[in-house]
């Protein structure tokens, strides 16, 4: 005798539950219960939480390196403000505490000199076997300072270290087409109460990276003491001393 499921009327032959819909015959075994699929863990969230962390550090180490700002990490602004990172107004704002400020002056408009130019003319002063650098290319984008070997590629300004006979050390900047001389020996003792710097103009020149510009500086003695001289060049630099350099 053929027994029919009392639910969905299939066919049951001779079993006891239902191979359609799982009725079974009164008195039939209950069907064991499929096991419950397992939890996937939540790798999606746990990736994302690790990326974003990641974004953060990235983030405050672009901070602490300068290239990038965090309003919320920021002093507001310090009294000492690099030079070579100065905005303007930011430029002026800085050296007019210093002086009076004239400029800026393009630096694609200067007459800005190559580093075969350059090595001649540290050369021409008595400067042939220091090392000279650059840091900043003619457009004002800024690159690891690096030694220039005397090609035709032009910077806004060279660096050089000399050191005299006497073992004194003076930082040589050839800014645009003029020369200083900042006798970094003296000034790092305090011998005085304003750093001293010797220039051929009597006054200071600098550069501004982010604007892509010099600054002229007329400055205040009591701000910055400037000592006019006749030609930056080693024999100068080798016959002056600490009194020679703060004299007037």
């Amino acid at each position: 005798m053929t027994r029919f499921c009392g639910n969905c009327g299939n066919p049951m032959g001779s079993a006891d539950r239902c191979p359609r819909c799982g009725w079974g015959m009164p008195g039939a075994a209950a069907p064991m219960a499929a096991p419950a699929p397992k939890k996937k863990r939540k790798k999606p969230v746990l990736i994302l939480l690790a990326l974003l962390l990641a974004a953060l550090l990235i983030a405050l180490a672009l901070h602490f390196l300068g290239v990038i700002d965090l309003p919320l990490l920021s002093d507001g602004g310090a009294d000492e403000i690099p030079r070579e990172t100065l905005t303007r107004p930011e430029a002026e704002a800085y050296l007019s505490r210093q002086g009076s400020v004239s400029g800026p002056e393009s630096a694609q408009n200067a007459a800005l000199r190559t580093e075969a130019e350059a090595l001649r003319e540290f050369a021409a002063r008595g400067f042939g076997v220091v090392e000279i650098t650059a840091c900043y290319d003619a457009d004002g984008a800024y690159f690891d300072e690096r030694v220039i070997e005397g090609g035709s590629e032009k910077h806004p300004y060279y660096k050089a270290i000399y050191r005299t006979p006497d073992e004194v050390l003076w930082a040589i900047t050839l800014m645009g087409d003029a020369f200083y001389a900042d006798p970094i020996s003296y000034n790092g003792e305090e011998r005085w109460s304003v750093p001293h710097v010797l220039s051929d103009t009597g006054t200071y020149r600098t550069y501004d990276g982010k604007a892509n510009a010099f600054f002229t500086v007329t400055p205040d003695p009591d701000a910055l003491f400037v000592k006019r001289v006749d030609r930056i060049d080693a024999d100068t630099l080798d016959e002056m001393g600490l009194w020679e350099v703060d004299e007037p």
